[in-house]
């Protein structure tokens, strides 16, 4: 563990430059008038709706959602003042009964937003927020590995837990967040963020005889907040729930079925909640408000294909295979362009992640591997970590499919499956590490491969860090961005 924490204090630091655009500097001191913190002043004022005033002629427009006309009235990320603050505008917030609403999940506010209100007296950055967030999600990945390890993989080079971290703090997206910290960057990492606490608490419930009820209580409200960040998460949620479940084979004893209902009650308090949040915003327990938005796009028009299953074969094939973009100049590498017509608008720049992760492809090779623990002694399949295996594998697929169901791609939404892949990929790494003889050939392939391939994604995160969604540190920082140019030039 103490090998690791200079690494994750480099990653730390790497995060703070990407999200302070290298000046390390928070912007504290600034009104901080972001979509969070506004929604936190509605809360504090016992309403749900934004206590910002409402233009006239917005109020009086007939269609107030025709991209042409409220174009006035949004805004877009100010790359040099480092901010998405409703003073500068109301790009992508939900205009319903003359009323503004935050579409996005409400439970960062409770997390993070009040809380260091309460704490400083301060309004927290989008930025700080959000370096929290990712950090957060590397910690947690960081334990869910030494839970592993602990429990299951005693047998393990020096190297290879550093090596993991290393490519999760890089290749995790948080940085594409961290270019352009926003609040949508807040709500998708917060979801993760929350989503891991509750994998983990599982997991250690598992091993703990004396805690095991308190673990599965804070595993739930992990949940809770999760969903109440992202709600396309509670699919992914009642996965894990079902195969904690059904992995007990006397499922209906009574205390399996005590721990399913400490498990289960956070997260189905908190769907109450939220529809009730729902119902008493839009008049609908379903409606989060995503169809009100004030948006470069008219969603009106798109009503019936917002969220369809005809979508997921392609934006699936997207989100794992579309190439990146390489070119001669730095950052050499930069996310894709779509070049086809059909609805260009839904689909932003984005590169699949067995490109944009090539440490994924150690999937195949760790299956090869297999074959090898296999035909050295099959009992050894035994001691694999199924259920933590299955139940990071499956979540991170299913929030895949279900983030393909959207209108369009979106790097963003990586965010929500890509952690859950690697981690699980790590299992069946540390599983072949920990079964394989160390002077045998598929040690060692396994060994070099995991290194090239490992190397390729940090330098591929760190690369496309640069410009993030649009041209990131270019504008931001031009005197740090010319320096580290000339670096990368003069070296290749």
């Amino acid at each position: 563990m103490l090998k690791t924490f200079p690494l994750l204090i480099f990653i730390l630091l790497f995060y703070v430059w990407t999200a302070t655009f290298g000046y390390f500097d928070f912007n504290l001191k600034n009104p901080n008038n972001n979509y969070y913190n506004v929604l936190a002043d509605g809360f504090l004022k016992r309403q749900l709706n934004l206590p910002v005033k409402v233009p006239e002629k917005l109020i009086k427009a007939s269609h107030p959602f025709n991209p042409e006309f409220n174009k006035e009235f949004r805004q877009t990320f100010d790359q040099l003042e480092r901010r998405m603050d409703v003073d500068d505008g109301f790009l992508d917030l939900s205009f319903y009964k003359n009323k503004l609403y935050a579409y996005f999940g409400p439970s960062p506010v409770f997390a993070i937003y009040l809380p260091y209100r309460f704490l400083t007296g301060l309004r927290i950055s989008d930025s700080l927020a959000l370096t929290i967030l990712s950090f957060g999600i590397l910690i947690l990945s960081f334990l869910i590995l030494l839970f592993m390890q602990k429990n299951y993989f005693s047998n393990l080079p020096p190297w290879i837990i550093p090596l993991n971290i290393l490519v999760i703090g890089f290749s995790n997206v948080t940085l594409y967040f961290l270019r352009r910290p926003a609040v949508y960057g807040v709500a998708i990492c917060g979801g993760t963020f929350f989503l891991l606490s509750a994998i983990y608490f599982l997991f250690m419930s598992m091993k703990s005889k004396s805690y095991n009820l308190l673990l599965l209580f804070l595993s739930g409200v992990s949940m809770a907040f999760s969903v109440g960040a992202r709600p396309n998460l509670l699919i992914s949620c009642g996965f894990i729930i079902s195969l904690y479940f059904f992995q007990n084979k006397s499922f209906l004893s009574k205390k399996n079925l005590l721990n399913i209902v400490v498990l289960s009650f956070p997260l189905i308090a908190s769907l109450l909640l939220l529809i009730s949040y729902n119902h008493l915003r839009f008049g609908s327990i379903t409606d989060f408000g995503y169809l009100h938005q004030l948006s470069a796009l008219d969603f009106d028009l798109f009503k019936s294909k917002f969220f369809d299953l005809k979508s997921m074969p392609f934006n699936s094939f997207v989100y794992l295979f579309f190439p990146p973009f390489f070119d001669s100049h730095f950052p050499f590498i930069r996310h894709g362009h779509f070049s086809f017509e059909f609805q260009p608008e839904f689909y932003t720049k984005t590169t699949g992640i067995i490109y944009a992760v090539p440490f994924l492809l150690m999937f195949a090779i760790c299956l090869v591997s297999l074959k090898a623990v296999m035909s050295t002694d099959e009992k050894l399949l035994k001691s694999f970590p199924k259920f933590e295996f299955y139940c990071l594998f499956g979540s991170g697929i299913v929030n895949m499919l279900t983030v393909s169901c959207y209108l369009g791609v979106n790097m963003k939404y990586v965010t929500d499956f890509i952690s859950l892949l690697l981690l699980s990929l790590c299992v069946l790494l540390l599983f072949c590490f920990n079964s394989l003889n160390v002077k045998s050939s598929d040690y060692k392939v396994l060994s070099v491969t995991s290194f090239f391939l490992g190397f390729l994604s940090i330098v591929f995160g760190a690369l496309f860090s640069i410009e993030g969604q649009f041209t990131g540190l270019k504008i931001q920082n031009p005197e740090q961005y010319k320096i580290i140019e000339s670096v990368f030039n003069s070296t290749l």
